[in-house]
């Protein structure tokens, strides 16, 4: 039997459908409403088919999530996240990959909000033409 949260690819695999997934989600409500809300666990019924392996590695990086974002939102520093011992895995791996994700989904340079698809050729917040991958601001 594999221990969930000390299976990295495992987890890294999970986190990544997951980040897509919450993109895809985000970039849909910005076309249907604009609200802006953080719903993790409510996912479409299209959206938990494409998902790839046991239920626990989504279920252990969501309680992750979770967490790390109360923490935050108490005011502890990033820095200073407290997590249990079988936790600090998948903390690691989301912390790497929400890194990559801001380097390949960056902010407006005009208005800061976070760029769902750059290449669509204007920012869906302020309607700011954007720059070619090359001329874009980091």
């Amino acid at each position: 039997m594999v221990e969930i949260c000390k299976d990295r690819e495992g987890l890294r695999h999970a986190a990544l459908e997951m980040l897509d997934e919450m993109r895809e989600q985000q970039r849909e409500r910005d076309q249907n409403s604009g609200d802006r809300v953080d719903d993790r666990a409510t996912l479409s019924p299209a959206t938990k088919t494409r998902r790839t392996l046991s239920p626990g590695y989504y279920m252990l990086l969501g309680r992750v999530m979770d967490e790390a974002d109360a923490q935050l939102k108490a005011g502890i520093p990033h820095s200073e996240i407290a997590l249990d011992e079988d936790d600090l895995l998948a903390w690691s791996i989301l912390e790497e990959l929400c890194a990559e994700f801001v380097k390949k989904y960056p902010a407006c340079s005009m208005c800061g909000a976070p760029l769902r698809d750059w290449q669509e050729g204007t920012c869906a917040a302020c309607g700011e033409a954007l720059k070619s991958s090359k001329g874009r601001k980091n």
